[in-house]
């Protein structure tokens, strides 16, 4: 019987065995660094946050809006990051409010700041501020965005600003749900 000599493994498979895995452990270090780039998150991750609105005796609660789409900012008094995002969730507000999305800009910051951000804006955003430890129980880069669902839950989070057209799609999503 004739014996069968194994074959030399080629280039080919070689350029396989180390660029395949390069490539996933590449990819997952890009989304573990870039979180925000995961269009929905799968976890479901309930946002609660209690503020009051100037000028009203009341406190309210994020969980008082269930039904509706929320688009929620924290932001920082001086930070012009924060007011470039509250202008696009007023974008996004005046754009799809009748479809039941409300924007909501938070703060930990006092009623003044609060007052001149929403005048200087011309905003439909709700302007609210929240207490201290709560907003240190948040995450601290500002600002900081999540869209919640209409059952409460964070679908997408992400830090620093996002303009309209990129959040847009994300939106229709959660108000078709």
């Amino acid at each position: 019987m004739e014996q069968l000599e194994p074959k030399p493994i080629t280039p080919a498979f070689w350029a396989a065995v180390i660029v395949i895995p390069a490539v996933v452990v590449l990819v997952l270090i890009w989304a573990l660094l870039n979180p925000q780039s995961l269009l929905f998150l799968n976890s479901k991750e309930a946002i609660d946050i209690s503020f009051r609105v100037p000028g009203e005796p009341v406190t309210r609660s994020l969980s008082q809006f269930r039904g509706r789409v929320l688009a929620v900012t924290i932001w920082d008094a001086n930070c012009p990051d924060c007011q470039s995002q509250i202008g696009i969730l007023n974008e996004l507000s005046t754009r799809y409010s009748r479809e039941g999305l409300m924007s909501i800009a938070l703060t930990p910051a006092d009623e003044a700041a609060i007052r001149r951000i929403a005048s200087f804006q011309g905003m439909s955003v709700l302007a609210g501020n929240m207490e201290r430890g709560q907003a240190e129980a948040l995450p601290a880069d500002r600002p900081y965005t999540y869209l919640i669902d209409r059952e409460g839950f964070a679908r997408l989070r992400f830090k620093g600003v996002r303009d309209a057209d990129k959040l847009d799609k994300t939106v229709q999503k959660l108000l078709e749900q």
